[in-house]
């Protein structure tokens, strides 16, 4: 796309001539005899480089503070200064206050070329170390960890499609690790070297998803006193990852089709379109196809995205990676809490294997963490405090009854109070100081019922 300068002077036949070199370059030119006029481009329009005279018929003083105008609005525009050779004190005068260079009137085609050409290289550095900043450098891209079959699946699928350029949905519980799935797609992708961008479209307020997602110019809205990136110029070159994408308003998501089929965008406030190159990855804790049906996110936009789709199972699906997973987590807790817990008990893994992870992995890691925390040397099932509301029993029942499957529903309320009952036995006991007559008498059973309870759920040393 070819770059715009401005020409900002009096003369408007040396505005003419200059104009019609830098056409001929391929550049796209404007001119203004009035700095009001462009000042006023400035405000809505992104210009690569700024020819100004300093006099404007009105006073160099009068060029000195327009300089300072346009560089307070974007500070990364080159400002060449046009200026006599009685005016060269006030050239140096302006470099000092941020002009990129000056030329002396009256001045050589070539000249005003080369620097014109410097001008546009540092803006795109200026711009690109704009881009750099706001990016989040310290990415780190955590492993997969499990070697169960269901995880196996989804890593074959996940390196078969990432040196692809389709855009993909990933769908997955909440906490189930979608994020670090889409992470590894990139790190295996030929844009492993550009950024990955993470936005979480379920924490951005309504009102700001636009900007947010797309940049705004200066004057956007109240309190737009600057121009800003939108996350799509900061993934350039990279992957955008778009999490929860269902939470989107359905106007965000028919400008985020049109971005994705043309590949511009517009910042908020502005008309300049703006190329992107980037991957777009999606991810949904719900199912999208649903929310269709609902009337909630579009159909088109969904078609556009879903080139190719990643399930990501949870937790309780892959159960038999929850050793490594416990182990991994184990170590990485002790290393940041200069522990040295040595593992778990068999109880305590039975009790983790047991639950049904509605928090997924996110809910596992903070388990164990809080059980590194509490524990001295080996892990017990009372370091882990998790509820057990639904084992794998329940669970099952619960699995089997949405399938049209046959359940024992008197065994299966009688095994989930039975879970109940146990829980409420062992917060009592705890918050009593396993005082067993004062925990009898706050849940309203004798001593002696008491006692066999304890005995039924082997808790008889509590």
């Amino acid at each position: 796309m070819a770059k715009t300068i401005l020409i900002v002077d009096d003369n408007k036949d040396l505005c003419q001539a200059v104009r019609l070199i830098l056409e001929v370059e391929g550049y796209r030119a404007f001119d203004f005899q009035k700095g009001a006029e462009a000042l006023e481009y400035v405000q809505k329009e992104p210009a690569h480089a700024v020819l100004l005279d300093l006099d404007l018929g009105e006073g160099s003083a009068e060029g000195m503070k327009l300089l300072d105008r346009i560089k307070k609005i974007d500070p990364h525009i080159p400002i060449i200064v046009l200026t006599g050779e009685a005016s060269v004190k006030m050239a140096v005068e302006a470099m000092k206050m941020g002009a990129f260079d000056y030329v002396t009137k009256p001045f050589d085609n070539d000249e005003v070329l080369v620097l014109v050409r410097k001008a546009v290289d540092e803006y795109e550095k200026s711009r690109q170390i704009e881009i750099l900043r706001a990016r989040t450098l310290s990415i780190k891209f955590p492993s997969v960890v499990g070697s169960g079959t269901a995880i196996r699946n989804v890593l074959e699928m996940t390196d078969r499609i990432a040196p692809t350029e389709l855009t993909v949905v990933i769908h997955g519980e909440s906490g189930s690790g979608k994020e670090v799935f889409a992470r590894r797609i990139h790190a295996k992708s030929l844009r492993k070297d550009g950024p990955f961008v993470s936005v979480d479209c379920g924490t951005l307020q309504e009102t700001l998803v636009e900007s947010e997602l797309f940049g705004y110019e200066k004057g956007a809205f109240t309190g737009a006193d600057r121009r800003k990136l939108g996350q799509f110029e900061i993934a350039s070159g990279g992957t955008l990852f778009l999490d929860e994408i269902g939470n989107l308003p359905l106007s965000v998501q028919a400008k985020l089709l049109r971005a994705l089929q043309e590949r511009k965008i517009h910042h908020l406030g502005g008309h300049k379109e703006t190329d992107i190159d980037i991957r777009v990855i999606a991810a949904s804790n719900v199912s999208l196809e649903e929310m269709i049906k609902a009337g909630k996110f579009r159909e088109d936009l969904y078609h556009r995205l879903n080139q190719f789709k990643l399930d990501v199972p949870p937790l309780r699906k892959r159960t038999e990676d929850i050793p490594e997973l416990g182990e991994f987590f184990l170590k990485n807790a002790n290393d940041e809490m200069k522990k040295s817990v040595d593992g778990f008990s068999e109880d305590a893994l039975k009790t983790m294997r047991n639950y049904s992870w509605p928090g997924n992995i996110r809910e596992f890691k903070n388990a164990v963490y809080r059980a590194v925390l509490l524990a001295e040397t080996t892990i017990e099932p009372v370091h882990l405090q998790i509820t057990l509301t639904r084992d794998k029993y329940v669970e099952k029942s619960i699995q089997d009854s949405e399938a049209g499957r046959g359940i024992s529903l008197k065994k299966a309320s009688r095994h989930a109070a039975g879970i109940l009952e146990k829980q409420l036995i062992e917060q009592t006991l705890e918050k009593c100081g396993g005082n067993k007559s004062l925990a009898a008498k706050r849940l309203k059973i004798d001593r002696k019922a008491l006692y066999n309870k304890l005995k039924k759920f082997k808790l008889i040393n509590k």
